[in-house]
């Protein structure tokens, strides 16, 4: 909505306006709680965006608050924070002014999601250091890791052993399901396996009991036996995604 023509007039006047700032906090939730009773300062709202796309800065402020009353303590029971997951909720801050008529209109200026919380005891202050979007998109998206990947053995295998610790390579992975099937049987140092990809072809042997890893199609991983030795025809089945670099 539109600021009015009132708020407006406050915005333009040179001397005696009554300018408000309002702090909110939007849970996870969607749960607004208005904390501007326990604002002190805060840091000026900038975003700063370079072409390269490895200098991409994203946008960043701190506010900083009373903790007199434990009002954001962690630990306490009924504090804001108490047994919540607040890392990644928003804090929106509006500007304001208290109009003629005696009845206040706030605009927002900006939001950011909470990155980190830093106490200060001596003073009984928290800091909320927030970032804008773009970092969230660059934080959790752009430059988040592919899970982690966990060989699904096949129905009939006999071998009772795991395949672990997979791992990929940036700027090489790419998307593709990868087929591991014994075709020596034995325990660590004498099955080998056939080594598969839906992309690269066969790039084995693979042996268990020795970390296998190939630089051209990215890929690392070791095999295991169990308790129960490895028979030719035993299989894992996984698939690897490519790092968004």
């Amino acid at each position: 909505m539109a600021p009015s023509a009132a708020f407006i007039a406050e915005m333009e006047r040179e001397r005696g306006s009554r300018p408000l700032t309002k702090i909110e906090h939007i849970s996870k939730a969607a749960v607004v709680t208005d904390i501007s009773e326990y604002f002190l300062e805060g840091a000026n709202l900038e975003t700063v965006k370079e072409r390269a796309p490895d200098e991409i800065q994203a946008g960043e402020f701190d506010v900083v608050l009373s903790n007199q009353d434990d009002k954001f303590s962690e630990n306490i029971s009924g504090s804001l924070f108490f047994e919540t997951d607040y890392h990644g909720s928003t804090i929106r801050i509006s500007q304001g002014f208290v109009l003629p008529d005696g009845s206040t209109e706030y605009e927002v200026q900006g939001t950011g999601y909470i990155d980190q919380l830093i106490t200060d005891r001596k003073e009984s202050k928290v800091t909320l250091r927030c970032r804008d979007r773009l970092w969230r998109v660059m934080d959790q998206t752009i430059h988040a890791s592919p899970p982690l990947e966990v060989a699904a053995p096949g129905v009939g295998n006999v071998g009772n052993g795991v395949v672990s610790v997979i791992d990929k390579l940036p700027f090489t992975t790419a998307n593709e399901t990868w087929t591991i099937t014994c075709t020596t049987g034995g325990a660590d140092g004498v099955a080998q396996f056939s080594v598969v990809g839906s992309v690269s072809g066969s790039i084995g042997p693979a042996t268990s009991g020795t970390e296998f890893v190939n630089n051209t199609a990215g890929i690392k991983f070791t095999i295991n036996a169990g308790s129960t030795v490895w028979v030719i025809g035993d299989v894992f089945t996984f698939t690897l995604y490519q790092h968004p670099e």
